[in-house]
């Protein structure tokens, strides 16, 4: 790059040009325009962090932002405080909904594929495109490190009382479908069956 294009860059951004309107007038992109911005030391510093009360637990940082449609507290985390702050502010940009409000908004009426059916070409295109992925030793579950390291990682969660909830979903509807006569018992003592109700 010759010096007076280097010129021109410097020019105009101290005229209050962004990056990205300096590129379209020398025609250059917009990463080499920083780099020369960079190099003079003209980069302005965003600091838009600093007025956000961050909190960091030992681990990972959080910030707290509230839900406009059911006044939920919403936490955002990161290890990286950086991170943790960016995604903060694309959240307020966005959507700043919680999870349970943003799904509720895509059911029904709300989904964008609602009412709407996928042609018999497109069937056949994903069909194509799916045979043969996750199957055999495509699959990643099929090498027994990764089985391993899920079993004994469940094992703990399972043991520390984590999966405790889990548990009892799980148990509670087991109960239910064999009540209803979806699938047999598998209890054969007649004192658990008494205790079960079955």
């Amino acid at each position: 790059m010759d010096k007076s294009t280097e010129n021109k860059i410097i020019s105009e951004y101290k005229k209050g040009k962004s990056s990205l309107k300096i590129s379209k007038i020398v025609g250059l992109s917009k990463p080499t325009i920083l780099k020369v911005l960079n190099k003079h030391n003209l980069i302005r510093k965003r600091d838009r962090c600093s007025k956000l009360k961050f909190q960091f637990d030992g681990k990972q940082y959080s910030v707290e932002r509230v839900c406009p449609s059911c006044n939920q507290t919403i936490q955002t985390k990161s290890k990286d405080k950086t991170v943790c702050c960016r995604n903060h502010l694309n959240k307020l940009k966005g959507s700043s909904l919680c999870k349970p409000c943003s799904l509720k908004l895509q059911t029904g009426e709300g989904n964008p594929f609602y009412g709407k059916k996928h042609t018999k070409e497109t069937l056949i295109k994903l069909s194509k495109t799916r045979k043969g992925k996750g199957t055999g030793n495509y699959n990643a579950m099929s090498n027994p490190i990764w089985r391993k390291k899920v079993s004994d990682n469940l094992k703990k969660k399972w043991a520390s009382g984590e999966l405790e909830e889990t548990r009892k979903l799980m148990s509670e509807h087991m109960k239910k479908t064999i009540r209803s006569g979806k699938i047999k018992s598998g209890v054969t003592s007649k004192k658990k069956n008494k205790l079960y109700n079955f």
